[in-house]
């Protein structure tokens, strides 16, 4: 039994299939969608004015996460998240749903997707494959990857 199903989103086409895939889960399982972004701890728009004096101190100056939950905070107001708004409209026509919504602070998006399955006790993740190039994925690895090497949970890759 699914009891609640993560799914981290980035605003991706392949994000938002994960998306598909999970509310075809949640039809089966009855489950609760948690519909989850990971933001950069950093300034880079015009909200960091409040947080820098000088322009040019924009990409160093890290913003305070709003919250130490791991489950990350709980949006209502989606004029902030694109991403979120976005998850919401597509999934508008599944009133029978239950979702929720959450934004995390963090530099790592794969530790920050973990560290939430583990907060939220998430039966399963439910995530898009994105495809970053040979080359980088060597030398980086994916968030997907990561998330699969040490989530304690099953991991469903969408593609």
């Amino acid at each position: 039994m699914l009891k609640t199903i993560l799914v981290p989103v980035d605003g991706s086409e392949k994000g938002f299939n994960a998306l598909k895939y999970a509310v075809g889960l949640s039809k089966d399982c009855g489950g609760k969608i948690v519909v989850s972004t990971v933001s950069l701890p950093y300034a880079f728009s015009e909200a960091a004015k409040e947080y820098v004096s000088n322009i040019s101190d924009l990409v160093t100056t890290q913003i305070p996460p709003k919250t130490k939950s791991k489950s990350g905070d709980l949006i209502t107001d989606f004029s902030k998240d694109r991403v979120l708004m976005t998850a919401k409209k597509k999934l508008a026509r599944n009133k029978d749903l239950v979702v929720e919504y959450r934004q995390i602070i963090g530099d790592d998006p794969a530790k920050a997707i973990v560290d939430q399955a583990e907060a939220i006790k998430a039966d399963i993740i439910v995530m898009g494959n994105r495809g970053m190039g040979q080359f980088a994925e060597i030398l980086l690895g994916s968030v997907g990857n990561k998330v699969i090497s040490f989530a304690k949970c099953p991991v469903v890759i969408v593609k």
